[in-house]
């Protein structure tokens, strides 16, 4: 509790992709601050059914970690991830490419995605700038089981980039999923 994770080259905390069956990581209170890549990063394998699961980061801060022109870096990336999480207390001062990140497994064809597990964001802020959207869950099969309460993005600049065949126009969060159950934003500011 309360350990500082801080001006890494790469990684604050990183979850390798060797670990496909890690279950359980509790992270209560303390910070992840300029580290190179990710503060946190847990990463799963595509070619594998398994994922690490059950992530808890509760009452910690992320600040400027990551570059925003590196593929992927960011505060909280949940890379190759269909298992399940809970960030609540959370604060993220972003200055990368994504500030939390959800991406699963599966390929750019949605017939590939998995279902994403149980996700929840409880009193989560996310202020900066950020060169993707704040809150980024995308290549999912289903969203259903993902909840939010007290969600703030409104302190986040969100990226302008308009031309080219990517056209990202202002936005503070991205949902890609193929399920029939719409994601509730209701509990986001």
């Amino acid at each position: 509790a309360g350990s500082v994770l801080s001006s890494n080259g790469v990684y604050g905390l990183h979850v390798a992709n060797t670990l496909t069956l890690f279950a359980s990581l509790n992270i209560s209170g303390g910070s992840m601050d300029q580290n190179g890549a990710n503060g946190l990063s847990v990463h799963g394998l595509d070619s594998n059914t398994n994922s690490p699961t059950d992530i808890s980061v509760t009452g910690a801060s992320f600040a400027n970690n990551g570059n925003p022109l590196g593929g992927g870096e960011g505060d909280l990336s949940f890379f190759l991830f269909n298992g399940n999480a809970a960030i609540t207390n959370v604060t993220v001062t972003a200055d990368a490419q994504f500030p939390i990140q959800f991406r699963g497994k599966g390929t750019a064809a949605a017939s590939s995605w998995i279902p994403l597990g149980v996700v929840h964001l409880e009193n989560v802020t996310v202020t900066g700038n950020s060169a993707r959207p704040g809150l980024y869950i995308v290549r999912y099969s289903d969203v259903s089981n993902v909840s939010f309460a007290g969600v703030d993005l409104s302190g986040l600049v969100p990226p302008i980039i308009s031309g080219g065949p990517l056209d990202w126009t202002a936005s503070v969060m991205q949902v890609e999923h193929a399920g029939g159950t719409p994601l509730n934003l209701a509990a986001l500011t």
